[in-house]
């Protein structure tokens, strides 16, 4: 699955191998886990510490002023009776040790808060960042792993390098890379309110690890303009196996034919130009006859590697089932590239095959209708189809005179 967000957008082309589905539950996007985050980031920013002493002050002020005034508003703290000073310097000197209680108590009871919000966050993502977008320094946590992933703290441009390197947006958008998605002027772009919202989902360029990103704002400025930024990881790799297992063909690890009809309906609704082609392999049948079902299985695997080579990786192959197979090709091709392509499937699959010193051989007939040309998604399967069977079906006949012989 290819799929970029910001705040609520329309279902992306799914992009080879991956096959994520919309809908994540498990991916932050729910304005209670918003809330949370921004109230856990408000207290790990510790933003409530420096304004207690004003507090404080303020309630120390509000006590000597309630001591009473006379008549013309004289407060009475500047009347000099006999032992008042002592009097009032004790209370005063209760009253800092109240405050410096008071101070005590609530700096632990925040404590205890921002303890429970990051175990909240801990269960929620694995990793975060804080960026300061006016400076380009961010604060980097780790919440899963006992040994960080990147340096805790730097600049933010720098860190936008490494992930760069490291990782590859899941988005059938050509220029929407990681490393223009998180620069500061794209982000002060997309995100304008405070409900706004931006979620990338990308994959390891080496590994079979896949991620989603959601970057939530949480400072201002006054003009409106974003200042300070949350960027909240999580690992979504088990649901993107499950998912592909859902969408993938167990023997050939090709996509099945759940995922070819998703394929050929999100192209449509996108009006994206597309050329399907129709296989089906000829002569395949006296192979599992005389050598079994187990030398045609690594038949069929040795073929789907060979289509795989046929097409690029924006293209699709898929096997529908048996010894039928489609491919989607993501262009907008005239008559001549059509046929030269088909030409080519065939020579790639025709060549023979040579499995445990067996040389085998098979054929393959082709039929290809295009989008829109041909008309909507289901008319050009149906025409691919038709097309194919035709093709068939002049292939028996070619090989009658051959049998007669």
């Amino acid at each position: 699955m290819r799929r970029f967000r910001s705040g609520c957008a329309d279902e992306a082309l799914p992009q080879q191998p991956d096959g994520i589905p919309d809908g994540h539950s498990g991916c932050i996007g729910g304005s209670t886990h918003l809330i949370l985050l921004q109230k856990a980031f408000a207290l790990i920013n510790s933003g409530f510490a420096h304004r207690l002493p004003l507090l404080h002050r303020g309630f120390q002020l509000l006590r000597q002023g309630q001591l009473g005034v006379e008549g013309g508003g004289r407060p009475l703290l500047h009347q000099h009776r006999p032992g008042q000073g002592r009097v009032i310097q004790r209370d005063a000197a209760r009253r800092a040790s109240l405050d410096r209680d008071l101070e005590r108590l609530n700096l632990e009871r925040e404590k205890m808060k921002s303890d429970r919000f990051l175990q909240s966050m801990s269960r929620i993502v694995d990793r975060y960042m804080v960026v300061n977008l006016d400076t380009g320094r961010y604060r980097y946590h780790e919440l899963r792993s006992s040994e960080p992933l990147y340096p805790t703290s730097g600049q933010y441009s720098e860190m936008v390098e490494i992930i760069s390197k490291r990782y590859v947006a899941l988005t059938e958008t050509e220029n929407a890379k990681l490393s223009r998605l998180l620069t500061p002027d794209y982000l002060r772009s997309v995100l304008r309110k405070p409900d706004d919202n931006l979620k990338i989902e990308y994959c390891s360029r080496t590994e079979n690890a896949y991620m989603v990103l959601t970057v939530i704002p949480v400072e201002w400025h006054a003009d409106g303009t974003v200042a300070v930024v949350m960027e909240v990881v999580q690992d979504i790799g088990q649901k993107v196996e499950l998912e592909n297992m859902a969408n993938t063909d167990s023997l050939t690890g090709l996509f099945n034919e759940r995922y070819f009809s998703r394929v050929l309906n999100i192209c449509e609704a996108k009006k994206l130009p597309f050329v399907l082609y129709y296989l089906d392999l000829d002569r395949f049948k006296p192979v599992n006859d005389t050598y079994g079902h187990a030398m045609g299985d690594r038949l069929l695997k040795e073929i789907s590697a060979r289509l795989l080579r046929c097409i690029r990786s924006r293209d699709y192959a898929f096997r529908i089932g048996g010894d039928e197979f489609a491919l989607i090709v993501s262009a907008d091709m005239d008559e001549e590239q059509r046929s030269r392509m088909a030409e080519r499937i065939q020579a790639m699959l025709s060549a023979p095959i040579v499995i445990e010193e067996k040389v085998l051989s098979v054929g393959v007939s082709c039929g290809c209708a295009c989008y829109p040309e041909d008309g909507d998604a289901s008319q050009v399967r149906i025409k691919a189809d038709s097309r194919m069977y035709a093709e068939k079906q002049h292939h028996h006949e070619d090989d009658r005179p051959e049998e007669q012989s």
